[in-house]
């Protein structure tokens, strides 16, 4: 498929709306609007909304590629006389005062270097006969077992905030090609040793939170991203 032929505008704004419904059923699922948090969620909610928030962000990702084809992004010269960069702002209690920035770049899959770690599921109750009493069972975790949401919260309303704001999203991207692109080319000239660079913004296989049987309408969604970006990053490569 040409790149003149495809109407990526309409393909943006289809996937775009489909996420922020699927974020306000998020929003609506934990019991708060586009705006509120809650500090805790019954175990079972917390997890279903994870189930869906993962593969809801990696699509995300995959749209700010799609809207960050075509830009480029000029770094500016480094100073030598420029001043330290300050250290980020903090709350009264030593928060962050701002919301953490959105991932852009998929998140490396995890590569066990030793043998699988197995968990045994009994709990051992080691005691010396006369001289210690058995230790408790700890209770089991149960489906509505409160748990903290604020980690959660935090994620949906950043995601909420990437999405009424792809376009900055498509900067920082575009920024980190160039700089991406920049630290080639210093390999290349043998100026850099020993050092990782990420090729791409998509890891290679599947995308963070695929799955291989949809459940949900973030799954197709995120199907559609994946091929889209796929196609979008052939397009960039080839013009």
């Amino acid at each position: 498929m040409a790149q003149s032929t495809m109407n990526w505008p309409l393909a943006i704004e289809r996937n775009r709306d489909a996420l922020l419904r699927i974020v306000a059923m998020l929003f609506t699922l934990a019991g708060i609007d586009g705006n509120g948090a809650v500090a805790t969620l019954p175990r079972h909610m917390r997890n279903h909304l994870l189930r869906m928030l993962r593969p809801a962000e990696s699509a995300v990702r995959r749209l700010v590629v799609i809207v960050a084809r075509n830009l480029k992004y000029a770094l500016p010269a480094a100073r030598s006389d420029a001043p330290a960069r300050a250290g980020k702002a903090r709350g009264r209690n030593g928060e962050a005062a701002r919301m953490p920035s959105f991932p852009v770049i998929d998140p490396m899959p995890a590569i066990p270097l030793g043998p699988v770690r197995r968990y045994s599921r009994s709990f051992p109750r080691i005691t010396a006969i006369g001289f210690s009493e058995p230790c408790p069972v700890p209770d089991p975790a149960l489906p509505d077992d409160t748990v903290d949401a604020a980690g959660l919260c935090r994620r949906m309303a950043v995601l909420k905030r990437v999405l009424d704001d792809l376009d900055a999203q498509a900067r920082r991207l575009a920024r980190w090609r160039a700089r991406r692109d920049l630290a080639l080319e210093a390999l290349r000239e043998g100026r850099s040793q020993g050092k990782t660079i990420r090729l791409s913004a998509m890891r290679p296989g599947r995308p963070p939170g695929r799955r291989k049987r949809p459940r949900f309408e973030v799954d197709r969604v995120l199907e559609e991203c994946h091929a889209l970006a796929r196609h979008a990053m052939a397009c960039a490569d080839t013009s």
